[in-house]
């Protein structure tokens, strides 16, 4: 059986640890953004916990929405999705 057991990510750190970015997207300006934690981490920036952080855009200064995104390590590089 597999383990199931849940896992609590809500620091930089965690997310570096377990191989995830956060991807920062602002609804007004329809821009994406990527943050690499380990990075984020190297580059002497704070282990902040993202759920309370409030990221802002760098173009128009609106607060960003955020995405977990696991790592694409094993997966194929296609996409899962196609137009209709």
């Amino acid at each position: 059986m597999l383990d199931q057991t849940p896992i609590n990510i809500s620091t930089i750190s965690e997310l570096a640890g377990s191989g995830m970015t956060l991807a920062l997207h602002c609804q007004p300006c329809g821009r994406w953004d990527e943050i690499v934690p380990a990075e984020w981490l190297e580059n002497g920036r704070p282990d902040v916990n993202y759920i309370r952080q409030r990221f802002s855009c760098s173009v128009c200064g609106n607060v960003a929405d955020k995405q977990v995104r696991a790592s694409k390590l094993g997966m194929s590089n296609e996409t899962a999705y196609r137009g209709i």
